[in-house]
């Protein structure tokens, strides 16, 4: 009875640590199955190397990509810059597909969740993200996903 008692313990124990689980740890490709294609705009936020948009009373953690990817975007955010993502949304977590601050929209993932760094998705012409579409559209831009107006 005893063995039974710990069992159940542990089992509660482990049950709850797995319900608590933040959602920002959920990584893009979890959040891309679970969430739904939804345009926020609001204010970027940094802290500790990790980007939020802030949208009135709502904070949500912007999921961009691996690091190799970002650096070849030259990702230039700007702490409290107004920006507009549309991407999959799944409560407070945002997997980009297309995020515009400023003059420029840096495109992270097709719309079917697909990211852009993964397979052909990082060709020159890649045409995964409708900002892609048109190459004509990027101008002088030598960056496909990262595009200049």
């Amino acid at each position: 009875m005893k063995n039974l008692k710990s069992v159940l313990f542990v089992s509660i124990f482990m049950a709850a640590a797995i319900l608590t689980v933040s959602a920002s740890e959920l990584k893009g490709n979890e959040i891309v199955t679970l969430g739904s294609l939804d345009t926020l705009s609001g204010t970027l936020t940094e802290d500790a190397g990790e980007w939020y948009l802030q949208t009135g009373d709502s904070l949500y953690a912007l999921h961009l990509g691996n690091h190799d990817y970002l650096d070849s975007l030259d990702l230039n955010l700007k702490e409290r810059e107004s920006a507009t993502v549309f991407g999959f949304v799944y409560e407070q977590d945002i997997a980009p597909v297309t995020l515009t601050s400023g003059e420029i929209t840096y495109c992270f993932r097709s719309e079917d969740g697909r990211p852009l760094w993964a397979g052909r998705g990082r060709s020159n012409g890649c045409d995964e993200c409708e900002e892609c579409e048109d190459e004509s559209s990027h101008g002088n831009n030598s960056n496909p996903h990262k595009r200049v107006f």
